[in-house]
């Protein structure tokens, strides 16, 4: 199982945040046999994993930047995932899931994975640096599948730039 390690999503919307209680969330495609309610792959997000960029409201942007990008200008832009958070978290889910299947990582494996990824002014990732690390063996093969995912690049006085984009997520183990 996958979680986002971001803030607690249930206090914002007490605030009047506007995302739903515990934030939003991926779920499998297909319940664990027993069950009629998928697991979540990933939970905790102040914005929605399915969206673009361009998708995001300027309200779901501005949180995005603020939880990222401290020093960014407004009319700054970072870099974004052309299509969205989903699809990288659920190749992070699917990676884990296989590298337990055949072995190369234990079954038990847990803590956060927190990279760093340098994306150009093509929206091209250049390299990936590695912060926090659950296993050596999972970090270094996302990160190298992380290298072909393409980006929104970051647009700096509306010119695109080269701009580190933060990931991050925590393995929890979970018995099923």
């Amino acid at each position: 199982m996958l979680a986002v390690a971001l803030a607690s999503a249930s206090a914002a919307w007490a605030q009047g945040m506007g995302y739903p209680p515990g934030g939003y969330s991926i779920r499998r495609d297909v319940p664990n046999v027993g069950s009629h309610i998928p697991d979540r792959i990933i939970s905790g997000s102040s914005i929605p994993f399915d969206k673009t960029w361009s998708e995001l409201t300027p309200e779901e942007q501005k949180r995005w930047k603020e939880r990222n990008y401290e020093a960014m200008s407004d009319g700054d832009e970072p870099p974004f995932p052309l299509h969205g958070l989903a699809p990288i978290y659920r190749s992070l889910e699917r990676l884990t899931q296989r590298l337990k299947q055949e072995g190369r990582i234990d079954l038990a494996v847990e803590g956060p994975l927190e990279l760093e990824l340098a994306v150009d002014p093509q929206g091209n990732v250049r390299s990936v640096k590695a912060w926090k690390s659950p296993h050596p063996e999972l970090t270094k093969s996302f990160a190298g599948s992380m290298m072909f995912e393409k980006f929104k690049p970051a647009l700096c006085r509306g010119t695109a730039c080269s701009m580190a984009f933060p990931l991050r997520a925590t393995i929890e183990h979970r018995i099923r």
